[in-house]
Order: C-alpha cells, then sequence, then structure tokens
C-alpha cells in the first residue's frame, strides 16, 4: 500500500531522525560510576583455549548462509550501527499524489492500529502529529496563494532522494485505535492505592515504572518536557536478595560470588573495549554458554544477574533468558545499567519515575487521540483485504473493517494469533510469558514472619526492595519481588503499599488467594529475550515489512525495538512505524527535538529539585 523506491535511504526531517537514530541511542556508563570498579580484583580473563572454541564456533556459523545473516545481522546490532527499526525509510505515499499542476488528493489513508500501549499510542500521536503539520502547510499555502507550489513528500524530486519538508506535505491520516482493554496503556499502569495516613490514594506503576538517567531514555524525558510532566526521584532502592522461602545468603557465599562477579566484570569491561571483536565471539552464543565458558556458576546466575534481568527488562524465566543471547543478557550491565554486586544491583545511574505514575503519559495520549481511541474493542483478526489490497481488521462481534494499513502493536504471540495463517515465519518463533502483579500491604513478602508493618523509624536503612529465588523445577527458575513503593519514593504512608511479581514464587498458596489488604491484581505478558537466531530473523522481517514494495502492515511495542523491552523502546517503535507510513510532523515541535532533550548538567538539577520541572529557575537546565 505504501509503495516506495528500495534500498531505503536515509529518510528526511533531520531533526526527527537525528533524536531517534543518534541522541536516543543507549550510552556507556558515566564516568562515576556507582559500579564500584575500583573493588575488582586482578581479572580473570578466560583462557586462550575458551577464545579459540568461540573462534571455531563463529567460523562454522559463517560457513553456512544462515550463519553469514546472524553475523551481518550482529555488526549491524551490537556494534553501535543505527538501529534497523529505527532507520526511517524512504517512501512514497500513496494517496498523496499530484495532477495537474499540483493539485493535492484530499483521500486520507485509513490507518489501523491494533494495541493501546506505549508502542500504538506512540504510532498513533506521531500520525496525528503529522495531520497537524499538513493542515499548518496548508493554511499558510493557502493565506499565501502557493498551494500549487505544495508537493507531496516524497523521495524522487528532491536531492539525493531526501524529502524537503519545507515544500512538501505528508498525507492526511484517517486513525482508529482498536485496545482490547477497558484501559489504555498496556503495560503503563498505575494503581491508586487507598490509604489512611495520609487520607487518600498513593501512585503505585504496576508495569513501566522507572526512567534511569541514561542516553536511551531521554526520549521518554523529552516526552515529558514537551508536555510539562514532572518527574519524582532519585529513588531509594534498597535491594535485599534471598534464597527460596526467605534463606539467607551467607557472608562466605556473598564474597564468593562477589570473586564471580569480579570475573564476571572483567569479561564486561572487555565486551565493552572491544565490541566488534565480542560481537564474533559472544554473538552466535547464549548466555549459558557464555556463564560455562567464564567458570560462572549457576547461583551466580540465580542471586546477582537474574534478579536484575528480570525485573528490570521483566523478560522471562530463568531457562528462557539462559537460552537468550549471550550479548543481549550482557547488554543491561555493559552500558551500567545494573551491577553484579549485591548493594549495587541496580546499578549507576538514578532512577526516576514520572510523578503521578505512567497514568501521566497515558493522559496526554487520551486528550489528544480522544474517541479516535476504541476500548473494550478485541480485535481477532487482521488480514489481508480482498484482492490483496490492504488490510482488513475484524473486532469480536462486528464486521471487518478495511484499512489501507494497519499497525500490529501487541505482544508479538497475541499478534501471531490475531494474524493467523497469514503471520510471517518470524513472528511464530518469538515466545512469551504471563507474570502476576498484585498491589496489597500483606507483609509476609517483605519480612519472612510478616507481623505489623514497620513504623518510619523501623523501616530507615532497611531494604526495600525483596528478591525471594525460587526453583520451581530447577532450570526454569521464577523469583518473587516485592517492593515498598512508598520508601523508594522517600516517603512513607499507612498502610504500606507493597507492589509484588509473582507472589507465588513463594507459596503455591498465595497463587489465587487473596492478600491482606489487597486492592489489585492482573496478569502481564512479557516478551522472552530471544535466541541469536530468532533476534535476527524478527529484525530482517521487520525491516523487511516496512519497506515493502507495497507497504500495509507495521510493527510497534519493545519487541519492534530490537527487544530492548522498555519503556523508551516501545515509544520509539511507535515512532518508527509511523514515519514508515510517510509520517512527518514539525521537526521543530514535535517532542523528539532538540529543544526539549537533555541538557548538559540535567542530572544533578533533577538531584535537587527530585525532578519538579515546577521549579522555573531551573527549568531550563532540566
Amino acid at each position: 500500500m505504501f509503495s516506495r523506491r528500495r534500498g531505503g535511504e536515509k529518510g528526511s526531517s533531520a531533526g526527527l531522525n537525528d533524536g531517534l537514530e543518534s541522541g536516543f541511542k543507549g550510552s556507556a556508563p558515566p564516568s562515576n560510576p556507582g559500579i564500584t570498579f575500583a573493588r575488582k580484583r586482578k581479572s580473570q580473563m578466560a583462557c586462550g583455549c575458551v577464545g579459540m572454541s568461540l573462534l571455531i564456533l563463529m567460523l562454522c556459523a559463517v560457513a553456512t548462509k544462515d550463519g553469514r545473516v546472524l553475523m551481518r545481522g550482529f555488526q549491524s546490532a551490537f556494534t553501535g550501527a543505527k538501529h534497523t527499526t529505527l532507520r526511517l525509510p524512504s517512501l512514497p505515499p500513496p494517496f498523496v499524489a499530484t495532477s495537474g499542476k499540483g493539485a493535492l488528493s484530499d483521500k486520507p489513508v485509513k490507518v489501523g492500529i491494533v494495541g493501546a500501549g506505549m508502542g500504538g499510542l506512540a504510532a498513533a500521536y506521531t500520525l496525528h502529529e503529522s495531520n497537524v503539520e499538513r493542515a499548518a502547510k496548508i493554511a499558510k499555502a493557502k493565506a499565501t496563494d502557493t498551494v500549487g507550489h505544495l508537493s507531496p513528500c516524497t523521495t524522487t524530486h528532491a536531492h539525493q532522494g531526501e524529502d524537503r519538508l519545507d515544500d512538501c506535505i505528508p498525507p492526511e491520516y484517517d486513525i482508529t485505535v482498536f485496545e482490547a482493554d477497558s484501559r489504555v496503556g498496556g503495560h503503563s499502569y498505575t494503581v491508586n492505592f487507598p490509604t489512611t495516613e495520609p487520607k487518600g490514594t498513593y501512585p503505585c506503576d504496576v508495569g513501566y515504572a522507572y526512567n534511569p538517567t541514561m542516553a536511551s531514555y531521554n526520549i521518554v524525558r523529552a516526552f515529558e518536557r514537551k508536555h510539562k510532566l514532572e518527574m519524582d526521584g532519585p529513588l531509594q532502592q534498597h535491594v535485599q536478595v534471598y534464597k527460596t522461602g526467605f534463606g539467607e545468603v551467607t557472608k562466605d557465599e556473598a564474597e564468593a560470588l562477589d570473586g564471580e562477579c569480579d570475573r564476571f566484570n572483567s569479561v564486561i569491561e572487555w565486551v565493552r573495549n572491544n565490541p566488534l571483536l565480542s560481537t564474533v565471539l559472544y554473538g552466535p552464543i547464549s548466555l549459558r554458554t557464555m556463564l560455562a565458558l567464564h567458570g560462572l556458576s549457576d547461583d551466580f546466575f540465580l542471586y546477582r544477574l537474574y534478579p536484575v534481568i528480570r525485573f528490570v527488562i521483566v523478560a522471562g524465566s530463568k531457562g528462557a533468558m539462559l537460552d537468550a543471547s549471550a550479548l543481549g543478557g550482557m547488554a543491561t550491565f555493559k552500558t551500567g545499567w545494573a551491577s553484579c554486586y549485591n548493594a549495587e544491583l541496580h546499578g549507576s545511574f538514578d532512577w526516576y519515575t514520572v510523578k503521578e505514575g505512567s497514568e501521566s503519559h497515558l493522559q496526554v495520549f487520551k486528550e489528544i487521540l480522544g474517541s479516535r481511541i476504541r476500548t473494550s474493542a478485541r480485535v481477532e483478526k487482521v488480514g489481508e483485504g480482498k484482492d490483496g489490497k490492504g488490510m482488513d481488521i475484524t473486532v469480536v462481534g462486528e464486521k471487518p473493517q478495511h484499512f489501507d494499513a494497519v499497525v500490529m502493536a501487541l505482544q508479538p504471540t497475541d499478534i501471531a494469533t490475531a494474524m493467523g495463517d497469514e503471520a510471517p515465519e518470524w513472528l511464530t518463533k518469538i515466545t512469551t510469558e504471563e507474570i502476576t502483579v498484585a498491589v496489597h500491604s500483606d507483609e509476609r513478602f517483605m519480612r519472612k514472619d510478616g507481623g505489623e508493618a514497620l513504623t518510619k523509624e523501623e523501616s530507615e536503612g532497611k531494604p526495600n526492595m525483596i528478591y525471594v529465588a525460587n526453583s520451581m523445577g530447577g532450570d526454569y527458575a521464577n523469583a518473587a519481588l516485592s517492593v515498598y513503593w512508598d520508601s523508594i519514593h522517600g516517603d512513607h504512608v499507612t498502610p504500606r503499599p507493597i507492589v509484588t511479581y509473582n507472589p507465588e514464587c513463594l507459596s503455591d498458596d498465595w497463587e489465587d488467594k487473596t492478600l491482606k489488604g489487597e486492592v489489585f491484581r492482573t496478569r502481564f505478558k512479557h516478551t522472552h529475550l530471544p535466541p541469536v537466531s530468532t533476534y535476527l530473523q524478527c529484525e530482517e522481517g521487520i525491516q523487511a515489512s516496512h519497506n515493502a514494495k507495497e507497504a500495509k502492515i507495521f510493527y510497534a511495542g519493545a519487541f519492534a525495538d530490537g527487544f530492548s523491552l522498555s519503556h523508551s523502546g516501545a515509544m520509539k517503535s511507535g515512532i518508527a512505524a509511523a514515519r514508515s507510513m510517510g509520517a512527518r510532523p514539525n521537526v521543530g515541535d514535535f517532542f523528539t527535538a532538540h529543544e526539549f532533550r537533555d541538557k548538559p548538567g540535567f542530572e544533578a538539577v533533577l538531584r535537587e529539585t527530585k525532578g519538579a520541572k515546577s521549579v522555573a529557575e531551573r527549568r531550563r537546565e532540566l
């Protein structure tokens, strides 16, 4: 449906393009990291035979066609190349054509977006902003009698194949967002926990929660600046890790795990300093193989790596993570997000939340998109339209609706179900799992013996994030994480709001039973970090779909951003999907513009003001 020239030259709109591809990439750790590398013992790097074994694996891999695809993909994905899903392809939009002396067609592009999570909402928002820009340009041209000078944004009429946004207009989009739930947001979900002291409610985020001050989350902070939302933090996180059943990790065990952490950090440091060679050596293997090659124990993974990957990324059970890419598993530590030392599991970045919870983000989208979002509209089928033209979306209990293009912004397994036999093969290889999350005030999840909630004075200096491992059948282990939501924000309310992920991991009795003070419980579906081959097939599949000669199906969601599995990744994927179908919002006013990006020293201002953008004299610095 979206015809374009093949080859995918870099899209126009330099400000927006730079914001996606350059300004919002992940960064190396800061110069003064909380991960105390000075504590490291002498490096114990892998012996030469390990490197030789890995090299042999690599040579065997590249000897096959699939292996060559793997290596090309890894070179792009892990060595600082621009992300495939964020390359903004060139395209001549199909319904904005010139005729005669440049008269503009009024026929809109009808777009159906399936899923109102962060990816779907960001796609709809971007298409809306493109409509605003289109209307402004036409109004200006009419006022100056220069309508005849306008032409559609294509890649065939401008210098070096790039759009010239000063004299071209994007298509008009007729947008409908379909959401199965009665609410929007997906994993962005704020629960208002009732309190008696002070009387009222306390916002608890149960899905998306954190915004670390790392570069890749710049896009979230930019959105908040654009819409004058405030941040809250830095968060005060004190993590305590237990064995199954609140078993203590002894001092000797902790020291042994610190020794393994030293060895792991030496590998991470080498990977960071040798991006190309580390891609060759670690790209084709799983995290399980990498840990075994470096003599790192199962306990080290379970108590030092898994807590971070599991509850920062929330990307699957133990076995699923071990089968994922070694580079994917190491990425959290490579970027400085996290540490494997017990007291520093959340790494070197300050962590913040948006004030009043992620509902603040959703409120912006709801106000802008309004009735174009249809809630309680479960899509049961998405398929190619009659004679292969466009796409049909069928909502349960309704007749099929025809669209020129669709954005699939669900969990990948749900997309595959909706598309049925038309689902591409790469999509069917992605796996997901569900986890339970509950909001309650049951102290048994914070202390083995439970009892009454601690007073503010008694809580001082005590852990406020409790991680309890659970074997659950050995390899496919799981774990429970419970958080005093008020404490990590530096507050103390009554009753204490506790957010617990996987309560059943502490006791089978708690899987279905209501907990003390429970006010909320749901199940979230999360995408696993995939094996290497699946990751690369997905990357190529998404790029091929977005750049097809008659493109009509696009993908959004955290998996579509290179499996970043993050709020920022989902947001970027939605923008990229909209851009891929020709959306061109105003580069100076869209939230990816330079005006809304991080300024030098913004971290210090955030700390001083707890993120309060309402502090007028510091607003510019934020």
